[in-house]
């Protein structure tokens, strides 16, 4: 029935409904997937990012979305280096703090890898989670997080990507995934 009287709303109607205040963060809330040519690092040594995903402003907020303090995301993003011996640092960043890098394998060789994040709202600037990485079946290992990102803001969730050598394609991007953990 709410879905079915929200499609007959006139645009005028619409107008006065604060869409922040109904914004709930649940089930998949963004995902990326590239093919081999897609979200790559370019012939440069520069910090490249590969995938971004803006959580709007007050997604993790209680005084705006009316979430709990159980309320998180759960982002993943997963791809594979070139071939050689280059350095290659793949980052996950949330509001502009790296959360976590390939720190244990600095030139992983034509490896597949995975970035597994779960962070919760703790309250409105201090969040709590844990975050894991692997390059093969190599774990770069595991951190407990305490960010203190001000959720009232939009928050801008990327993956980077950043050659040793100006080689292009030495970090592919496959996957970025964003999904909602509501209260």
């Amino acid at each position: 029935d709410d879905l079915l009287r929200l499609a007959v709303v006139d645009d005028a109607a619409l107008a006065d409904v604060d869409m922040a205040a109904t914004l709930k963060l649940a089930g998949n809330l963004n995902c990326q997937t590239f093919n081999t040519s897609g979200a790559i690092t370019g012939a440069n040594t520069t910090e490249t990012d590969l995938a971004i995903y803006t959580m709007p402003a007050g997604a993790m907020d209680s005084s705006v979305s009316g979430v709990s303090n159980t309320s998180g995301v759960h982002v993943y993003a997963w791809g594979t280096t070139a071939a050689n011996a280059n350095n290659k640092t793949i980052r996950l960043k949330f509001d502009g703090t790296t959360l976590k890098s390939n720190t244990v394998t600095a030139a992983p060789n034509g490896l597949d890898w995975l970035i597994d994040l779960h962070l919760h709202r703790y309250d409105s600037t201090n969040q709590t989670g844990i975050v894991k990485m692997w390059v093969s079946t190599t774990d770069q290992g595991t951190n407990v997080l305490s960010p203190t990102s001000t959720l009232a803001n939009a928050i801008i969730i990327k993956v980077t990507g950043q050659n040793g050598t100006a080689s292009s394609g030495d970090i592919s991007l496959r996957g970025f995934c964003v999904d909602g953990l509501p209260n």
